[in-house]
């Protein structure tokens, strides 16, 4: 009995760069980056975050690792789910269907985000003024 492996029939698995584990015998890897390294503290915008994104395709599955860097970020749920919509669209083109782009949903969504930040902002600035320049009346009163 030969208790070695027959070359090419061994279906052992390894572990990703984080923790996901993969078929060792991967077909096509092709890996892409987006994003700039400090977009995290200057867009809302979550595809233009730093992504890494490989694609590995072994013998019966694709395999797809994200990894964004969010330095600067405090995501909310709506900005995490970018990438499950991305995710999904990728699936679904990989199998058979169109290809869809969600960009255009996350520029609207992170505009309208934008938008509420200095809204917000400029509020708080008024209310701020305000308050000084009625502290300032009472205090030159007093």
């Amino acid at each position: 009995e030969d208790e070695g492996e027959d070359e090419g029939e061994d279906e052992d698995e390894s572990e990703g760069e984080n923790g996901e584990t993969i078929p060792d015998k991967i077909l096509i890897e092709v890996e892409g980056e987006r994003g700039e390294r400090w977009s995290g503290f200057t867009s809302s915008n979550m595809s233009d975050l730093k992504t890494t994104i490989t694609l590995r395709i072994v013998a019966n599955s694709v395999v797809v690792n994200y990894v964004v860097n969010t330095t600067g970020q405090f995501l909310t749920d709506d900005e995490r789910q970018f990438w499950m919509r991305e995710a999904q669209a990728l699936e679904a083109f990989i199998s058979g269907g169109d290809l869809v782009t969600v960009f255009s949903d996350e520029s609207v969504r992170a505009s309208q985000a934008r938008r509420e930040f200095i809204t917000r902002g400029l509020w708080i600035a008024a209310i701020a003024f305000v308050l000084v320049f009625v502290a300032g009346i009472i205090l030159t009163r007093v």
